[in-house]
């Protein structure tokens, strides 16, 4: 039953653009599902890590107290940043964020808790069948856009605020590529961003798992998304293999292969370079310069902060900035950072000889970065999922590595 479970789970982990109930954004199936694996968890308790789960709401309720008497204490002001509530501009102790986004981080923890106590190598199967039906989905979007020119997602129907048609859950962007105009692939994901930080996750894994085609499939999909943060991600990973492993001979292959694609397509790859990387490095556009801007107003605000709040913070769900970096940091203080950077990255600390594993460090690592520079969701499940992974491979290094 407890795999049964998850290989229907599997195939939703990474979709939030599809909620049962639209105006409940709430309601996406890999959210239901996650608060039923409790139910399914508890009912084998003698492999479900429910002190686990408790120690971590009873660390959750902690900060959130202590980090409130601080507030009420110092006498503080809201900050003033993007807040996940921008209706309420008076409320600063106890505000109603702190419940709602902590809704949103319960599931996130039942994912978590559920793969790292029932996980075994026969689920990746499940796993890979998610993020290659995530991965298909985004390329037929991509392909009917080239065709007839129109938006071809028929499945998303999440959406924010009070408007959907002006608070869209799911973007439709575009891009020109000298003279070229193509749709940036979002998939089931909401927007080529977020689907780039899902889907490194899901390329890393397969790579690592020896699933070749899967890898050049889901590769081939953050390509098509024109996002930075896929190449970010890209790069990042490169460099991992070439510390980790010295491939000189696949750097200078891929240099290559730049330097002809280059020459063949200079006008398109200007293009994008000028577009996609360079001018948010400069700053130069909106993205960029809201990025750099929301990060350098961030620390201001925590540089000037009393003591007390820049242990705590302002709350769980207060503020929600373009980066989880500023956003953990004037959220939860400095404690809540240090919590959650250990936390995430405790299984790379293990030296544990083991490609499979590896791939799951690099998972870890890399999306942590992703997260800290540009992506200030907590919630999307795929990481949790793979957070569990890691544990469970950790707890069970041994049968990890031998089932290949």
């Amino acid at each position: 039953m407890v795999d049964r479970f998850f290989s229907l789970w599997a195939l939703v982990i990474p979709m939030t653009s599809v909620v049962l109930v639209p105006s409940i954004k709430g309601t996406l199936p890999s959210y239901i599902l996650a608060v039923l694996s409790f139910f399914l968890g508890v009912h084998n308790y003698k492999n479900y890590s429910i002190k686990l789960l408790f120690k971590i709401l009873l660390v959750f309720v902690f900060m959130v107290l202590v980090g409130q008497f601080c507030l009420l204490s110092c006498g503080e002001f809201l900050p003033n940043l993007i807040l996940v509530d921008v209706k309420d501009l008076k409320t600063v102790e106890f505000r109603t964020t702190l419940i709602t986004q902590g809704i949103y981080l319960l599931p996130c923890v039942l994912t978590f808790i559920y793969t790292k106590s029932f996980y075994k190598t026969s689920w990746d199967k499940w796993i890979f069948a998610g993020g290659t039906v995530l991965a298909l989905y985004g390329i037929y979007e991509w392909g009917y856009f080239l065709v007839t020119g129109e938006n071809g997602d028929f499945l998303s129907n999440r959406w924010f605020g009070d408007d959907p048609s002006v608070m869209g859950g799911s973007l439709f962007q575009q891009i020109n590529l000298g003279g070229f105009i193509v749709q940036r692939l979002k998939s089931l994901v909401g927007e080529p961003s977020m689907y780039a930080y899902s889907m490194i996750a899901y390329w890393i894994y397969a790579l690592h798992n020896g699933k070749k085609k899967l890898a050049w499939l889901y590769f081939s999909t953050l390509l098509l998304s024109t996002s930075t943060s896929a190449f970010v991600g890209i790069f990042i990973y490169g460099f991992y293999r070439f510390l980790k492993y010295g491939e000189t001979r696949n750097v200078i292959k891929v240099v290559f292969v730049i330097v002809i694609s280059t020459v063949l397509f200079y006008d398109i790859i200007y293009d994008f370079v000028d577009k996609m990387i360079l001018a948010k490095v400069y700053m130069e556009n909106l993205s960029g310069e809201e990025r750099g801007g929301n990060i350098l107003d961030a620390l201001d605000v925590f540089v000037n902060s009393p003591f007390a709040i820049k242990l705590f913070g302002w709350g769980w769900g207060t503020i929600r900035s373009t980066d989880f970096f500023s956003t953990l940091l004037i959220n939860t203080g400095m404690v809540g950072f240090v919590l959650w950077t250990l936390s995430v990255l405790y299984p790379c600390l293990k030296e544990e000889k083991s490609y499979r594993f590896d791939g799951l460090k690099a998972i870890l690592i890399i999306e942590y970065i992703i997260m800290m520079i540009s992506v200030s969701e907590f919630s999307y499940l795929f990481y949790w999922m793979f957070l569990g992974v890691a544990y469970n491979a950790v707890e069970n290094s041994r049968n990890y590595i031998e089932n290949k």
